[in-house]
């Protein structure tokens, strides 16, 4: 059998031979669905991204994938923010003067209005407040 010559001072997550390391227990896990991308959530990129990893922007509720393109290195953006970080505050369209729980907006094609009667597909459900 050969001998694993594994990294001295390797980090959280890093990869060799077919193993994972574990920062927190300071062993090296079997990966034995060869993963070697991270999904990282934070409101800044990590600093060590490797080609594949992915990264939820916890500020703009964006999710990005680390590329390499062979000449340069970059975070991606994969698609549309999460429809959930939309706030109350970025509908300038409609004013909200005594909101309660339960209460819904709907947009009538034009703009958000303050009640259910339109029959219309989006909506926002107003709660905790």
């Amino acid at each position: 059998m050969t001998a694993l010559d594994f990294p001295t001072s390797p980090a959280d997550n890093a990869t060799s031979n077919g193993y994972i390391y574990d920062s927190a227990k300071g062993v090296w896990n079997v990966n034995e669905l060869q993963r070697v991308a991270r999904f990282t959530v934070s409101d800044t990129a990590p600093a060590s991204a490797e080609n594949g990893d992915a990264w939820f922007d916890t500020t703009s509720g964006l999710t990005y994938v680390y590329y390499n393109d062979g000449d340069t290195t970059q975070w991606v953006e994969t698609g549309n923010p999460v429809l959930s970080f939309n706030t109350l505050s970025n509908l300038t369209d409609t004013t909200i003067d005594t909101p309660a729980d339960g209460q819904s907006l709907v947009y009538n094609g034009s703009e958000w209005v303050n009640e259910n009667s339109g029959g219309y597909g989006k909506s926002f459900l107003l709660g905790g407040m």
